[in-house]
Parts: structure tokens; sequence; C-alpha cells
């Protein structure tokens, strides 16, 4: 799978953050149903915020909160008075559940960042083959599908139907087996630091890490804005696939 002349390696892309984010609009809606006013940008700047306080929690020994007060947090750093919040997502949820009629984190989920399809474009147009490597609900791949974009990937790995979650090693061996691809062949751009840069660095996978808002400074690793500057730096040569800081976690 890998083009091993052209130096090529196989894309590991992470879903939530990387390709996809919360549905802003749905929270900018719902907040709107209880007189607030969200900006959509302040949303996705919150989402980022609130991955790195979850990095910085993760650093220091933390667990990943579930997804309720995950998204609780989100809102709150968007703008929505502790007050609110419960009644804000629960809006939200409710908002989902009347647009898919089934799983409400399917629908919260779907929203493709501005970038992400033209960057796919640009890196298959280059030669790249890639697949997603996400944790999840098992509704990725319908999310996936749902924007449109399951053509430029191999497969969709979900975690739920893998039976293990990143960062856990489990769970990249079972998608480098499917894959019937090296660990060095491959790379992987993911959000969240301590779950996709360092599982992945764990298994010999190198890894560059989604920072929008530049709150990595100081740590360890390859960081890029956005999908859309990730491909850039890929295609034009900037980003050495070999870089050693892509395996700085090992």
């Amino acid at each position: 799978m890998v083009d091993h002349e052209l130096k090529r390696p196989y894309l590991l892309l992470d879903a939530g953050g990387t390709l996809v984010s919360p549905n802003a609009e749905i929270i900018r809606q719902s907040a709107k149903s209880h007189g607030l006013s969200l900006d959509v940008d302040a949303v996705l700047d919150a989402f980022f915020r609130n991955i790195h306080g979850l990095d910085l929690s993760l650093r220091q020994g933390g667990v990943a909160p579930p997804l309720h007060p995950f998204l609780g947090s989100l809102m709150a750093l968007a703008g929505t008075p502790p007050s609110l919040v419960p009644a804000v997502l629960t809006e939200a949820e409710r908002l989902c559940r009347r647009q898919d009629g089934g799983s409400w984190i399917r629908t919260f989920w779907t929203y493709a960042l501005p970038w992400t399809r033209p960057a796919l474009e640009r890196l298959r147009a280059a030669g790249y083959r890639m697949s997603v490597v996400s944790n999840s609900d098992g509704s990725v791949a319908h999310q996936v599908a749902d924007l449109g974009l399951a053509r430029y990937f191999d497969v969709v790995f979900d975690s739920q139907v893998l039976g293990v979650e990143k960062p856990d090693p489990r769970f990249f061996h079972l998608v480098l087996e499917q894959l019937g691809v090296g660990a060095a062949d491959c790379l992987l751009v993911g959000d969240v630091f301590m779950i996709d840069v360092v599982g992945a660095n764990a298994v010999g996978v190198p890894a560059a890490h989604i920072d929008p808002l530049g709150l990595y400074a100081g740590w360890p690793g390859v960081h890029t804005r956005d999908l859309r500057t990730f491909a850039e730096a890929l295609i034009t040569g900037e980003l050495d696939p070999l870089d050693p800081r892509l395996l700085a976690m090992r």
C-alpha cells in the first residue's frame, strides 16, 4: 500500500477535530432557543480549547471525561452560562434526534470543517491512500458517508466496532493488520495529542498533531494548524514523513 519509491506514507486520519467537529450550527440554534447568542467561530474555538484542556488533564494522569461533561465544558467555553448548559445541551440533543431519528451523536458530529474536502481532494490527487481511525460509538462510518467523504478512504475504523480505543496499542495493531501495512510506513494526523500522537508513536506510527489555536507551544512533536496545512506541507515536501519529530513520543 505504500509507494516506497516516492516515500508516500499511508495516511491514518482521526475524525473528530481533524475531519469533522461538533455541529456548531446546532449548538448556536440550541443556545438561541434559550435567549443566547453564540458565534459559530466561537464554538469551534471553544472545541479546540476544550481539547487542549483534555490533553493537559491526560498529561497529568487524568482520564477522558464522558461525552456529556465534555460537551458541557465546550458550551461553557463558547459563552453559555453554566446554569444554562444542561438545557442547551438537551436542546442540541433534541435537534439532532429530530434531524436523524436515531443516534443523536451521529448528527451532532456531522459538521465537516471547511477545508476538509479540499484537503482530501489534494491528498488523493497526489496519490495518497487514506483510512479513518476514530474513537466513536459505532456511527463514524455513517458520519463520513453522510458528508460525502467515504470515497476518499479505504476503511473507516471505529473503536466501538474494533472493541478497543486509542491510545491502546491494540487499536493500532488491529488497524495495521487489517490494512496490511507496517507502522513505519504510515503517518497519522489527529487533534488529541495524548491519545492520537502518543498512542500512534507507542507502536511506531509517526504522527502529526492538529493545533489550530497554537496552544501546544513547547510540546514535542510536529504540530500543524489543520488538515489543509498538513496536506500542503506533505505534498510540497515541507513535511518530511521521515522527520524524527513525528516519533517524538516513542
